[in-house]
């Protein structure tokens, strides 16, 4: 199913160094305490949303659009779970990276289209990374 594409991009991320990664799955507020205790400065949740794109499709979704665009597959409401770390970890950046779904289903495969999207996005995270990593050494 489609609303496992969080988790697919956190496993193929899970080996880059310098970031922290959670796979959360369907219970992101399981995950409130690491990452409130990480050194991160930015918290990208990656998600399968339905903000009516083309399957695959990546758009960045802003706190106020979370909860018209997400599909509510978490036990506790990503808005929810954002605010608390937002209560301990105010200095903390939050985006919201949704992936336009092609499918909603239990038991189903992540459709292509969608994989395809996560693959991107993992090699855009890893790239920025090591591009940062390559600026810093510079300096």
């Amino acid at each position: 199913m489609d609303d496992g594409i969080g988790c697919y991009v956190a496993d193929l991320l899970k080996e880059e160094e310098g970031l922290s990664v959670f796979s959360a799955g369907t219970t992101p507020e399981n995950f409130i305490d690491p990452i409130v205790n990480s050194d991160a400065s930015l918290l990208l949740v990656i998600d399968a949303a339905d903000f009516g794109g083309e399957a695959g499709e990546v758009q960045f979704v802003s706190e106020e659009e979370l909860s018209l665009f997400t599909l509510s597959t978490h036990s506790i409401p990503l808005p929810v779970v954002i605010s608390m770390v937002k209560l301990d970890r105010p200095d903390m950046e939050v985006r919201f990276l949704g992936v336009q779904v092609a499918k909603m289903g239990f038991g189903e495969e992540i459709s292509s289209e969608v994989v395809s999207a996560g693959r991107r996005i993992a090699e855009s995270i890893a790239r920025t990374r090591r591009e940062r990593d390559a600026r810093d050494q510079v300096r």
